[in-house]
């Protein structure tokens, strides 16, 4: 059975304050049940972008739908990881 996660989404400012950082736990069960795609986690994460700051980092680049992390609902496309 899938269920949104336990813990909720929490965000902590970096040191020098310019960003926030966002740590999130998503669950599945063991044998993949209640869901249409099997429980996978669903993410697709793409490394090597530019992003602003002058940086490379990597970001969500898909979210599978009725996937655990589509159901918790809480990253979307283009957030960075």
């Amino acid at each position: 059975m899938l269920r949104r996660a336990q813990n909720p989404l929490s965000w902590n400012l970096t040191a020098d304050r310019q960003y926030l950082i966002g740590h999130m736990l998503l669950r599945k069960t063991s044998d993949g049940s209640g869901s249409a795609s099997g429980g996978i986690l669903g993410l697709k994460v793409v490394g090597g972008k530019h992003l602003p700051g002058n940086i490379i980092g990597a970001v969500v680049d898909k979210v599978k739908k009725g996937s655990v992390a589509d159901i918790d609902g809480q990253l979307k496309p283009g957030e960075q990881t």
